[in-house]
C-alpha cells in the first residue's frame, strides 16, 4: 500500500483506487449482491443538534451489509469488537481512512478521514457489547448510521451494515449512479473486516466478504 508521499493529501487521494486494483489483482475482491427491494428506515433518534439523519440526504436509502466469519477463532467476537471499539485504526486503512480519535465508547465524536474532498464526522450513540452504532454529522458525505455487530450463534460473525442516503448530488453520483464510490466503501470496510479476522486469529485466515445492497424504494 502507500508510502510516502501518498499517504498525504492531495495525492493520498489514488491509494484507495490502487486498493482497489490490488484487491482485484490478488483476487480478493469480496461477493457481491445488488438488489432493489420496498421497504422503509426505521425512525432515528436524535442525539444531537447536528445529527444528519436518513431523511436530511439525497436519493434512495442504501442498505450496505458487509460480513465475515469468525467460526473457529481463538479470540471471540465480542472481544474483537472490544479491540475495534479501543482501537479503531488498529483495524481500519489508515492509509486513505483514519479514525481522528481512537475511542469508541457511547457519546464520543470522531472523525473518519478520508482520502478525496468527504470527510466523514461521526457520533458514537450506541456501545454494547455487541454492537456500536456511529450515526453521521453534518458534513459527512452520508445521511444515517453504521452499526458494527458481532454475533456467536447461530453463526460467530462480524457484521458492518449502514442504512443512509448520499450527503449531497456529488456523492450521490459517485456512489448510487456509479459504481466507483461504493467500491471504495466496501474496500475500506473489507479491510476492517479482513483485519478483524486477522486478530480474530483465524486457523485458515480471513474468508471472503459478503456484500449485500439493497436500495430502498419506499
Amino acid at each position: 500500500m502507500a508510502r510516502g508521499p501518498l499517504r498525504r493529501r492531495p495525492l493520498n487521494v489514488v491509494v484507495p483506487i490502487v486498493s482497489l486494483v490490488e484487491r482485484r489483482l490478488g483476487g480478493r475482491w469480496w461477493a457481491e449482491s445488488l438488489r432493489e427491494a420496498p421497504g422503509s428506515v426505521e425512525p432515528q433518534r436524535e442525539n444531537a443538534s447536528d445529527q444528519q439523519a436518513v431523511d436530511d440526504g439525497v436519493g434512495a436509502p442504501l442498505v450496505r451489509r458487509y460480513e465475515i466469519s469468525l467460526e473457529g477463532a481463538k479470540v471471540s467476537p465480542f472481544g474483537v469488537l472490544d479491540k475495534f471499539r479501543n482501537d479503531p485504526n488498529s483495524f481500519a486503512p489508515i492509509e486513505y481512512a483514519a479514525f481522528s480519535k481512537n475511542s469508541l465508547s457511547e457519546g464520543d465524536r470522531t472523525e473518519v478521514r478520508l482520502a478525496g474532498p468527504w470527510n466523514g464526522p461521526v457520533q458514537v450513540v450506541v456501545s454494547d457489547v455487541d454492537r456500536i452504532r456511529l450515526a453521521t454529522l453534518d458534513g459527512h458525505m452520508e445521511a444515517g448510521w453504521i452499526d458494527f455487530r458481532v454475533t456467536e450463534e447461530p453463526e460467530a460473525l462480524f457484521v458492518i451494515e449502514s442504512v443512509a442516503r448520499a450527503g449531497d448530488h456529488a456523492f450521490w453520483l459517485l456512489h448510487d449512479r456509479l459504481p466507483i464510490g461504493r467500491w471504495v466503501q466496501a474496500d475500506m470496510w473489507a479491510r476492517v473486516l479482513e483485519s478483524a479476522a486477522d486478530y480474530a486469529q483465524l486457523p485458515a485466515g480471513p474468508g471472503r466478504v459478503e456484500v449485500s445492497t439493497i436500495r430502498l424504494d419506499e
